[in-house]
C-alpha cells in the first residue's frame, strides 16, 4: 500500500485499484473501478476532496455497492431477503453513515418491523443485515460490525409441520396430474428443497449408483453454494426410469418443455392440500419436513437427518428432535446390565 498525504492507492486481489482515506480515524475505501494504476490515479483528486461526513460510507453506497455483486454468489430467494432487508432498514436508519450505526438502530428495527411482520421474519432479516455488516468490514467500509453481539427476538419452538403418511395417502387421491404428483413424491423422499428439485437435469441422476447431485448451474444457486450428493429411495428411482423414457428435455420436472415456476407449484400444492381437506399451514417446504420427519420416525439419527438434508449445524436439524423420544426409549433399552446385576447378587 502507498500513501499519497492522506489517501492510499491499492491493489486487490481481484486486479482494481482502490482509493482510501483516513475519515474519522478510519480509512475509508472506494474502488475507482480501474484495473491500471496511472487510469486509476485519475480518481485522485476527486477521492482527496472527499470531506469527512461525505456519502463515502453512506448506507446508501454500501448497500448499492452490495446488492450489485450479491447476485453473483448468492442463490435468487437469498439475495431476496438482502434486498428486503436492507431496503427496510433504509428506511428506519437513513442513509447515514454506517460508523454512526448502534445497537439502537438494531432495536428500532426490532420495533418497526414487528409491527407488520412475524418475529421469525424479522429475525430473518436481521441475520441478513448482521451477515451483510460483516461484508462491511471486510471491504474495509468499518472497523467492526456494530451488530456482531446484537441478539435476536426469542421466539418459542414450534413445531415443523409436515405431512402425516395418511396425509400424503389423502394427497395423492387429489392430485390429477402425473408431473406434480411426482414432483411432490420426489420432494418427500428426498427432502430437497423446491428450487433445487425444479433445477434438476437428468445428467444429475446417475441411475446405477441411485443418487442424485444438487448444485449451482445457470440460473439456479444451492442455498450453501456446496454441492450434495444424495442417495434416492428405490421408488423415486422407479419413477424416475419411467419419467425419462417419455422425456425430451433436458429438466427431469417441466411443463411441455418449459422449466417450472416455483410459486406456480407451491400454488398447486396449496390447491391440492385444500381439495383433500388437509391442514392450511401444509406448504411445499413442509414436504422437505415430512421426509425428516419419516427418518426420525424410522429411527435414524439427527446426525443422519442433517447429513441428508444438507444442513451445515446442526442447530437447524434440531426442530425434529421432539420425534426422536421413542427411538432414545429403544437406545437406553440397548444397554445390558440385568443379567450382571442378579449374576451378582447371587455370590
Amino acid at each position: 500500500m502507498r500513501s499519497n498525504a492522506t489517501v492510499y492507492v491499492y491493489k486487490r486481489k481481484n486486479g482494481r485499484y482502490y482509493l482510501g482515506k483516513k475519515l474519522d480515524g478510519k480509512v475509508v475505501w472506494r474502488s475507482t473501478g480501474e484495473t491500471n494504476k496511472s487510469a486509476a490515479l485519475t480518481h485522485l483528486r476527486e477521492f482527496s476532496e472527499l470531506a469527512p461526513g461525505s456519502e463515502s460510507d453512506s448506507l446508501k453506497v454500501f448497500a448499492e455497492n452490495f446488492l450489485a455483486i450479491a447476485p453473483q454468489r448468492l442463490a435468487a430467494k437469498t439475495l431476496d431477503i438482502y434486498r428486503r432487508s436492507l431496503c427496510h432498514f433504509r428506511k428506519i436508519a437513513g442513509d447515514c453513515r454506517l460508523s454512526r450505526l448502534s445497537g439502537e438502530h438494531w432495536d428500532r428495527y426490532k420495533s418497526e418491523r414487528l409491527k407488520t411482520v412475524s418475529p421469525t421474519t424479522v429475525n430473518i432479516e436481521l441475520r441478513a443485515l448482521k451477515a451483510a455488516l460483516h461484508c462491511a468490514v471486510r471491504w474495509k467500509y468499518l472497523a467492526s460490525n456494530p451488530f456482531s453481539r446484537e441478539k435476536l427476538i426469542k421466539v418459542p419452538d414450534v413445531l415443523p409441520a409436515y405431512f402425516t403418511k395418511d396425509d400424503f395417502a389423502a394427497l395423492k387421491k387429489v392430485v390429477n396430474n402425473p408431473l406434480y404428483w411426482d414432483l411432490f413424491f420426489f420432494a418427500a423422499l428426498s427432502g430437497c428443497r423446491r428450487e433445487e428439485i425444479i433445477a434438476l437435469r437428468w445428467s444429475d441422476y446417475d441411475s446405477g449408483r441411485r443418487t442424485i447431485t444438487i448444485h449451482s448451474s445457470f440460473g439456479f444457486k444451492t442455498k450453501t453454494g456446496r454441492i450434495r450428493v444424495l442417495p434416492i429411495h428405490s421408488l423415486l428411482c422407479q419413477m424416475l426410469d419411467k419419467r425419462r423414457a417419455g422425456s425430451q428435455t433436458e429438466l427431469i420436472f417441466e411443463d411441455s418443455g418449459k422449466r417450472l415456476s416455483g410459486n406456480n407449484v407451491s400454488r398447486r400444492l396449496r390447491y391440492y392440500v385444500k381439495q383433500a381437506g388437509l391442514r392450511r399451514e401444509l406448504h411445499f417446504h413442509s414436504l422437505r419436513h415430512s421426509f425428516a420427519s419419516y427418518l426420525i420416525q424410522s429411527g435414524e439419527s439427527l446426525y443422519t437427518v442433517q447429513r441428508l438434508l444438507g444442513h451445515t449445524s446442526p442447530r437447524m436439524t434440531q426442530i425434529y428432535s421432539h420425534l426422536e423420544p421413542e427411538n432414545l426409549h429403544r437406545s437406553v433399552e440397548r444397554i445390558q446390565i440385568n443379567d450382571v446385576l442378579e449374576e451378582k447378587g447371587d455370590t
